[in-house]
């Protein structure tokens, strides 16, 4: 998975994480349009540090990470403690994307509007990740 690039879809949604300015939202899939070139600002790639993965915005080149309030952005452009995740793959071949909280994995999910993440402790988005290749 590490040094991979990826589209990061909310399974349940069909929508796809998004970096505009550092800010994360949630696309609808079904506006790619997979025979021309992809925006990078709907591509992800997967870094390695110290066991946990990164998830660096293509486009902005800001990781995917949270402030001391748990407020979910990719504006960071180091991969440290709050930019670390961990991978837990579920049934389908989808994921959890996990963040330790306190010595808890609590689970990033999508805002139902499609306004970024949360992160919750039970339950959680199931991820889909879309290898690109160049």
């Amino acid at each position: 998975m590490a040094d991979s690039t990826f589209l990061i879809i909310d399974k349940s949604q069909h929508r796809a994480l998004v970096c505009h300015n550092g800010h994360l939202h949630l696309e609808d899939i079904d506006a790619v349009n997979f025979d021309k070139p992809i925006s990078g600002h709907w591509q992800w790639l997967c870094t390695e540090r110290n066991g946990f993965k990164g998830f660096q915005n293509v486009a902005e080149l800001g990781f995917l990470g949270h402030d001391i309030w748990w407020d979910f952005y990719a504006k960071s452009h180091r991969h440290e403690g709050w930019e670390s995740f961990t991978v837990n793959r579920r049934e389908g071949n989808y994921y959890w994307i996990q963040a330790l909280k306190w010595w808890t994995h609590w689970q990033l999910s999508a805002r139902a509007d499609g306004g970024g993440l949360f992160a919750e402790r039970d339950g959680g988005t199931l991820w889909e990740f879309v290898e690109l290749h160049s």
